[in-house]
């Protein structure tokens, strides 16, 4: 059996054999509200049924009053009904509970927030946002992100109020920490092995989740200040969950991967995903805010897929990925990640604080 240190995971097909954890009832607390305009694919999106709340129209209607700021509502659904629901059996922790789930997001998430909280809209501390699917979808340096149905696009919003020094370099892994230590739990023996010998889920410098040579998941992770404080911070996490977007590989992603073709003898949903995901994201968060984040750097530490690899840097940008596009930047074995990220590279002076990272095999 495991321990419970990584929380719990999603639900399996009866008779699986493989051990996960079922959804404890010490962390199941009020159910989180849902604001979304298609129940169907609500539903589908946690595999599971939900509980209508009452409805509630985002303008003025009279089917009930939004657990939003209407303006909120209407940023993310304009005119359309929109249905208040919970998941039975399935809650999130304290910190998060409101959950805008879109069948279609015409645009990020990621870019409507920051929007919204620049023209000084009432973002909720702990405002989850959701899509089914979309468009528009970004990751570093305006790099397009793939949206595929089956598959996880969120954006999380939080207030902690801390300074740039106490937080660190906190904010930049914290999603990709939490994605990894969400998929651990399925993995099985001392030997690393996941439960069909595949690798264990990794991070690759800076936040990208894999297993093996493959990418399950992305983040992306912006701020916003008041001198001496961080006011605002939304992470940003897509994660294949079902499905595997069609590609073309290159030396920084030679092959893309999901949860459910890494892990066949589980049954996996994007919902319920998302609740196992947001428990380590309290419980990271919760470190933070009161120790720093030496530990949290400690934990990507150990989630690393860099150290004592021989790796390629290449300058990072808005240019392609495809060869000749970035210059060669550094080579060399890592031999250690500081406390700020930054790498240090054998036979390379100084260390290696931004770049795109490719391992050495996959370059060839």
């Amino acid at each position: 059996m495991f321990s419970g240190e990584f929380g719990y995971l999603i639900n399996a097909r009866p008779g699986c054999q493989c051990p996960i954890f079922e959804i404890g009832k010490a962390i199941l607390n009020r159910p989180c509200v849902i604001l979304t305009d298609s129940v169907e694919e609500a539903e589908s999106f946690f595999n599971r049924a939900l509980e209508p709340e009452g409805a509630t129209a985002p303008r003025g209607g009279d089917k009930g009053r939004s657990p939003c700021d209407p303006a909120l509502a209407r940023a993310f659904f304009g005119r359309k009904t929109v249905h208040s629901l919970t998941v039975p059996s399935v809650s999130f922790r304290e910190r998060f509970r409101l959950l805008i789930l879109q069948e279609w997001a015409a645009r990020s998430n990621l870019e409507m927030l920051t929007e919204l909280q620049r023209g000084r809209a009432a973002l909720p501390d702990g405002l989850v946002c959701a899509a089914v699917a979309g468009q528009g979808f970004l990751g570093r340096f305006d790099r397009s992100w793939q949206s595929v149905r089956g598959n996880l696009h969120a954006v999380i919003h939080l207030e902690p109020a801390l300074t740039l020094e106490q937080a660190g370099p906190a904010f930049s892994i914290l999603a990709a920490v939490a994605c990894v230590e969400s998929i651990r739990p399925m993995t099985s023996g001392a030997d690393g092995a996941m439960p069909d010998r595949s690798p264990l889920p990794r991070i690759k410098w800076i936040n990208d989740v894999c297993i093996g040579p493959r990418k399950v998941a992305g983040v992306l992770t912006r701020q916003t200040y008041q001198d001496p404080h961080i006011t605002d911070v939304f992470l940003g996490i897509g994660v294949n969950v079902l499905a595997e977007p069609d590609l073309e590989p290159d030396r920084f992603v030679p092959a893309a991967g999901s949860l459910a073709s890494s892990l066949p003898r589980s049954e996996w949903s994007p919902g319920l995903f998302l609740a196992a995901f947001l428990e380590r994201v309290d419980h990271w968060y919760d470190r933070l805010l009161t120790e720093g984040a030496t530990s949290l750097v400690d934990a990507y530490r150990s989630h690393s897929s860099v150290l004592n690899r021989t790796v390629r840097i290449y300058e990072d940008g808005f240019r392609s990925s495809g060869e000749g596009s970035n210059r060669l930047v550094a080579r060399g074995r890592v031999m250690e990640i500081l406390d700020d990220l930054s790498l240090r590279i054998d036979g390379v002076a100084g260390p290696i604080a931004s770049g795109r990272l490719a391992f050495e095999a996959d370059c060839e």
